[in-house]
């Protein structure tokens, strides 16, 4: 039995590699990655079958596999390890999100389909926690399509922003080639898998939903405990590298500092006013100084993951003033950038 592992929502222009995974466009490169022609003409009829939702076109398809085991069936790690890529490409893309063709978590979810060249039947196995499994043949066949859902949202090639910041691409990619199996890595892994959750764009996933999810991605990330308000913000501050003698250099930082201690308990208090069945309003959507709390949340999630790169030798350690500066716009562009630079100038 073969295998293939494909994202049909996500479409990018060319090959590229991310440590030992690989992603290509099918349609593009099929007659040269695929020499096979029974293969390569099996694949054809398959991926014709799912189509955009709106106007009925074929889905641009992306391969993904391990190096250049393109069509073998894989071990559950290893098919793990490629949902992990697709999930660090997603929060490499996440802050810069195009307000034009925005792109939500499910973009970046792998597929797998399990066929013999020779026949020409749809095996479906799908769902996470209750399975499904279905066996079409002979003409049915013919009828099935895959119709992209609508609330997935629809792609270009050129929305690849997961290039965007290439200091911190290279960085989360050594990380996964050199240090996958570490401790901080796996807490990091499963860290993000719930990150990912929360930006799904399913109808059932209410505002407030995320908000926890979010919390609850960076309370892993920390491995710390983080049982209230104050542990939380207490958290943040220590991964972000914040302390009293850093304060005293200038006093943007301690602005900055200020700034991240208020937002992160802000929003630990939104989280917990919804789980406790508080009633929640538009004011808890909102910060009054910081903007959306989400949206806010997901950039503050971004940049704690740069101190776990720099602390376990994957990111270049930065200026202590320099490193806040990009922190502080960010996440919170409060002063002006002349005043910045003369407070970088000045340490």
């Amino acid at each position: 039995m073969r295998q293939i592992h494909f994202l049909p929502y996500l479409e990018i222009e060319k090959e590229f590699i991310f440590g030992d995974v690989v992603f290509w466009p099918f349609w593009r490169l099929k007659s040269r990655r695929i020499k096979d022609e029974r293969v390569r003409i099996h694949l054809e009829w398959y991926f014709k079958k799912w189509r955009d939702n709106l106007s009925n076109k074929r889905l641009n398809i992306t391969i993904v596999s391990i190096k250049e085991r393109l069509i073998e069936s894989l071990p559950d790690d290893e098919r793990e390890r490629i949902q992990v890529a697709c999930n660090i490409l997603f929060l490499l893309h996440a802050p810069q999100n195009d307000h034009f063709w925005p792109l939500s978590s499910d973009n970046f979810t792998m597929y797998t389909k399990n066929f013999e060249e020779s026949e020409y039947r749809l095996v479906s196995m799908t769902g996470s926690y209750i399975r499904k499994e279905g066996l079409f043949s002979s003409k049915m066949t013919k009828k099935i399509k895959f119709v992209k859902p609508d609330y997935v949202p629809s792609t270009r090639s050129s929305n690849q922003f997961w290039f965007y910041d290439m200091k911190y691409y290279r960085a989360v990619r050594k990380a996964f080639n050199q240090k996958y199996n570490e401790n901080w890595f796996l807490h990091f892994r499963r860290s993000l898998e719930v990150f990912i959750s929360s930006y799904s764009n399913v109808h059932s996933l209410s505002y407030f939903n995320r908000i926890v999810s979010l919390v609850t991605a960076i309370e892993i990330l920390l491995d710390l405990d983080t049982s209230g308000s104050s542990k939380f913000t207490k958290g943040i501050i220590m991964n972000l590298g914040f302390n009293n003698n850093l304060c005293r250099i200038s006093q943007e930082l301690t602005k900055i500092n200020r700034n991240i201690r208020k937002f992160s308990q802000s929003l630990y208090d939104v989280r917990s006013k919804f789980v406790h069945g508080k009633e929640m309003s538009d004011n808890d959507i909102n910060h009054p100084e910081f903007g959306e709390y989400y949206k806010k949340g997901v950039r503050l999630y971004y940049e704690m993951v740069k101190p776990l790169l720099e602390k376990n030798n994957c990111f270049k350690k930065r200026k202590i003033v320099e490193k806040y500066y990009h922190l502080h716009f960010n996440l919170f562009p409060l002063i002006s950038e002349e005043e910045a630079i003369n407070s970088k100038n000045d340490t």
